[in-house]
């Protein structure tokens, strides 16, 4: 029988908790293989860190243009202006 919807996954919360276990038991360890990948290649050190990040820093969502959209009868105060030289010059 499925369970129910919103209830959490028993197995993922299980195994998401062992691994945190790990990762925090191995914490010197990493710190220092990162230091000292660091110190011997640079390159494959930033390729680490940056598949890291997406675990830090959230993603970026997608951008979302926004459209004003421009009225279709121009304000009553608009006639009493009168036209620029430059606009006129167009």
């Amino acid at each position: 029988m499925p369970r129910k919807k919103g209830s959490p996954n028993k197995i993922t919360g299980e195994i998401k908790e062992l691994l945190a276990d790990i990762i925090h038991k191995e914490h010197d360890k990493m710190k220092d293989a990162l230091h000292e990948l660091n110190t011997l290649d640079k390159f494959k050190y930033l390729q680490i860190m940056c598949k890291l990040l997406v675990f830090v820093i959230p993603k970026a969502l997608e951008e979302h243009n926004i459209t004003i959209n421009e009225p279709n009868k121009k304000p009553s105060w608009c006639s009493d202006v009168a036209p620029s030289e430059e606009s006129n010059n167009e």
